[in-house]
């Protein structure tokens, strides 16, 4: 059996502490790398959390609690 590559979906990581990240799923409402990018500065916002938005095939962006960007790998 011939398993199809699907694409991965966009997804956060959450950094809960030094070295341990948590992943969370976008909401399904969130479909463009442009909505997805305003959610994760929004989510690092208002938990105060870093995070990653890992968008499969493109980037990755991470941002600070503050919801600034401080890396940003194109793929």
């Amino acid at each position: 059996m011939v398993q199809e590559d699907k694409p991965l979906p966009m997804h956060l990581s959450v950094r809960a502490f030094p070295a341990f990240w948590v992943p969370k799923p976008l909401p399904d409402h969130i479909i463009s790398p442009e909505q997805a990018e305003e959610y994760a500065r929004e989510f690092a916002i208002r938990e105060g959390k870093k995070v990653c938005l890992s968008i499969p095939g493109e980037q990755n962006v991470w941002f600070d609690e503050e919801g600034r960007v401080t890396v940003r790998v194109v793929l």
